[in-house]
């Protein structure tokens, strides 16, 4: 099994789990698929095992690993020139004076083989790739040749998605259609030695979701099953959230992990940026990002572990502007929610210890049963109540809501 020639493929990860609805995605052989996950959810391993799988008499395949376009590496064309020869598809160096770059080598390579044969080039890393030039040429290319089957893996969304549109067939595999439920983490589980029932598996899955480096950190570490927080926050921040080079972007990232979830309407109001499409596009592309398909709206989040993370480190690093945010998010909700949000005014209002706004919301909303505002009120307010006390101005604190709602209960009954 496997490709005629011999590409070289990635390492792939000890007990492989089948994905059969990956698989089944992947071989629908569009034009250009686009896989889109954040680094360990299994785009490279998924992509490898299915090329594996591959008969050799129907497969001609290139595996190309593109590089950030920092001083002292190849460009993508230089990776890609090698990757063909390491794939035993380009062999004879042109002459000096024809300086034939790399996609002219895939094209001749294209146009030698057969075209009953499906020619297959997988681009991991493909979010370093962003010369408009280089996606024009690799679009032309996919064009021209039926037989050329583009693969690629990113963190998120990327702009050959939007510039092939209209064109050609674009197979987008979404994060979530890489995350793992819970009977594959109990099959994975299975497979790696590890005793796990149901149960710990749908512990596991509300912990960390899908995310299948995750899971298996914890199958490897944990002595009961349970997650490693020191471990996985590492992961985190040494994998994932270090690929992130502009402060500027991770910035508006972590004041994001505040709301949940985040609409366009709140993001472009709350985003203090003057192009809030351009801004969303270049958070979606980091991965972190995630567009969510309501019943009546676009929906954006950030999955869970990586929001606890970013949450912790902006709350921790500039808890005023933490804060700020906080107070900004409870005005908002307050004014567009209609009633349907006001528990995420209270929420945000409690956390941003606006007190005013707090009293505002019982006031405003006093018949309708908040109960599970109550205790994140009293413990976000309790500092404050002590500061105060101890600075004499006890006397002058916004009443707690608590007590604003017990007195609303005497007042009806």
């Amino acid at each position: 099994m496997g490709p005629a020639n011999q590409p070289s493929l990635p390492r792939v990860a000890d007990h492989l789990l089948r994905r059969p609805r990956l698989e089944k995605r992947l071989s629908e052989w569009a034009p250009i698929t686009v896989v889109r996950g954040l680094h360990g959810y299994g785009k490279t391993t998924g992509v490898a095992a299915w090329l594996e799988s591959q008969r050799s008499e129907e497969v001609t395949a290139a595996w190309v690993t593109a590089r950030p376009m920092t001083d002292g590496l190849q460009s993508f064309e230089d990776c890609l020139s090698q990757s063909l020869r390491n794939a035993g598809l380009v062999t004879d160096r042109a002459p000096r004076h024809l300086a034939l770059t790399g996609l002219d080598e895939l094209s001749a390579a294209l146009f030698m083989e057969s075209p009953d044969r499906k020619f297959v080039l997988v681009v991991d890393n493909f979010h370093h790739v962003r010369d408009e030039r280089v996606l024009a040429e690799l679009i032309g290319l996919v064009e021209r040749n039926r037989h050329f089957h583009l693969y690629v893996c990113c963190r998120g969304h990327h702009p050959i998605e939007s510039l092939a549109a209209g064109m050609m067939q674009v197979n987008v595999i979404e994060a979530k259609e890489l995350l793992l439920g819970v009977d594959e983490i109990v099959e994975l589980a299975q497979a790696m030695g590890t005793l796990l029932d149901r149960s710990g598996a749908e512990r596991l899955h509300k912990a960390v979701g899908g995310w299948i480096s995750l899971i298996r950190m914890a199958l490897t570490g944990a002595e009961d099953v349970g997650v490693g927080p020191v471990g996985i926050e590492e992961y985190l921040r040494t994998k994932v959230l270090s690929d992130i080079g502009d402060e500027a972007l991770m910035a508006q990232l972590m004041r994001f992990s505040l709301a949940e979830p985040v609409s366009w309407q709140l993001f472009r109001d709350l985003c203090d940026d003057s192009e809030p499409s351009r801004l969303l596009d270049a958070m979606e592309a980091t991965g972190l990002m995630e567009r969510v398909n309501g019943a009546e709206e676009v929906l954006f989040t950030i999955p869970a572990p990586v929001r606890a993370v970013l949450r912790d480190q902006y709350t921790s690093s500039a808890p005023e502007g933490a804060q700020e945010f906080h107070r900004r998010l409870g005005e908002w909700f307050t004014v567009h929610s209609d009633g349907e949000h006001i528990p995420f005014a209270f929420h945000h209002a409690a956390m941003g210890r606006d007190w005013e706004l707090m009293d505002r919301l019982w006031s405003e909303h006093p018949d309708d049963d908040h109960e599970e505002c109550r205790p994140l009120a009293r413990d976000a307010r309790r500092p404050a109540r002590r500061r105060a006390r101890n600075s004499s101005l006890h006397a002058g604190l916004p009443r707690h809501p608590a007590d604003r709602s017990r007195r609303y209960r005497r007042r009806r009954s």
